[in-house]
């Protein structure tokens, strides 16, 4: 659920009575003049018992936290990423007679330990520091060091096992995954996104070449793109963006390689080889395997 900016409250509650067993509440609403009320699986679902891991990030809100907070709870799953961003506000809209209406924050969502998922608005340092908030946890290092996290010791909590978590606004990660700072670099973000064109042309010019690996397996396993493979691509790139010089691309090379490797197993394979590819490099989806087969 990275970058998952949430959904529907029933999309959530239905995901989570297929992956909880017997009857537990999965959520619970609550506001200063609104009663509690609790949303319980109702069914046996078809992913009760096998292991899980999800994976949020800083963009992961609303439903998608729901859905990771009922499961750290219940010690279902293994939560893995980066905090979440925080959104946990339940809304009523009331029609004015102007034809315009109102949206009012009538209660807040909670996981079934009782941690609030809203991250705090009050006791902000200035006006916007809450639309800061995100920006902040970055110069602050939350995204690259676990220990920058910054949590209530007040609002601790435990799951059904025991395990201590924290309130305050998000969920926290049982297992934290860096950011990797390739994605704060301007330059490296514009030449990864030059990739798929040019994978796209080069693969119609060199498909036979490729075609040659029988499986994803063996292509995942075998293929390295060749110095040649990456003159072609600075040289496409000065082509269409004079801006770069080679200088500003020969640094990113080893990720970009694994971009279009990726690239070119989508074309042979569809979606199938291109996440089994991509995964292969994904810091989160490896350590999410390496916790859940340890």
């Amino acid at each position: 659920m990275r970058g998952n900016g949430g959904g529907y409250l029933d999309a959530a509650t239905n995901i989570l009575d297929e992956l909880l067993g017997g009857r537990k509440i999965m959520l619970y609403t609550e506001g200063d003049h609104t009663d509690r009320e609790e949303y319980m699986t109702s069914k046996e679902g078809i992913f009760e018992k096998q292991k899980i891991a999800v994976l949020i990030d800083q963009y992961s809100a609303s439903a998608s936290e729901i859905v990771a907070g009922a499961l750290q709870d219940w010690d279902r799953g293994l939560i893995v990423g980066r905090r979440s961003f925080g959104k946990g506000l339940v809304q009523e809209q009331y029609d004015l007679a102007d034809g315009g209406a109102m949206r009012l924050t009538v209660a807040r969502y909670y996981t079934p330990s009782g941690r609030c998922i809203q991250k705090p608005y009050g006791n902000t340092p200035h006006e916007g520091a809450y639309e800061e908030e995100l920006s902040n946890r970055i110069l602050r290092g939350e995204l690259f060091e676990r220990d920058s996290i910054k949590f209530n010791d007040s609002l601790q909590y435990t799951t059904a096992a025991g395990k201590v978590i924290y309130g305050g606004g998000g969920i926290i990660p049982d297992v934290f995954v860096p950011l990797d700072t390739l994605y704060l670099n301007e330059i490296a973000l514009s030449l990864q996104s030059i990739v798929p064109a040019f994978g796209y042309e080069y693969f119609a010019k060199h498909s036979n070449e490729l075609k040659k690996y029988p499986t994803k397996e063996a292509f995942a396993q075998e293929y390295r793109p060749a110095a040649a493979v990456f003159k072609e691509y600075v040289q496409y790139v000065r082509k269409e963006f004079p801006m770069f010089r080679e200088q500003d691309i020969y640094p990113y090379r080893t990720p970009l390689e694994k971009t279009l490797k990726a690239i070119f197993a989508r074309q042979l394979w569809g979606g199938n080889g291109y996440y089994y590819v991509n995964n292969e490099n994904d810091t989160a989806i490896q350590a999410a395997l390496k916790s859940l087969n340890p």
